[in-house]
């Protein structure tokens, strides 16, 4: 996998984004396009929940020859695939959910004790009882 560092075998993940398909800020096509300008600095990880991979790649294809093909860039998973996520988010603390699903997702990868930075904030928007 070329550019980004590396935790081990594992390449390290700048950042762990949730896709929705009506994201509570922005659009669909700016989340990812932002995702995708911000994956020069290393591996932006799109976790896809209620999106499919073709959507993101329509919204990406405008500006994808903006960049050297060289970048880390970005991976998609999908939010069903809990292991995956999960190793993920325990790769990064920059989780940057649009749903509790994720948040969660990001409290248990951390040993059920703490929520990362990002997902913690995060969480409190979307639920400010928790």
């Amino acid at each position: 996998m070329p550019g980004g560092a590396t935790i081990g075998q594992a390449p390290a993940v700048l950042a762990v984004v949730e896709i929705v398909p009506d994201p509570p800020e922005g659009t669909l096509t700016t989340l990812v396009r932002d995702a995708y300008f911000a994956s020069q600095r290393g591996v932006i990880i799109l976790v896809l929940n209620g999106v499919s991979p073709g959507q993101v790649d329509d919204a990406l294809d405008p500006i994808v020859r903006l960049l050297p093909l060289s970048i880390p860039g970005l991976r998609y998973l999908d939010i069903s695939d809990r292991t995956a996520v999960e190793d993920a988010v325990a790769r990064t603390v920059d989780v940057r959910s649009q749903t509790t699903v994720l948040a969660e997702m990001a409290k248990g990868a951390n040993g059920g004790t703490q929520w990362p930075p990002r997902a913690r904030e995060r969480r409190r928007e979307l639920d400010p009882a928790s």
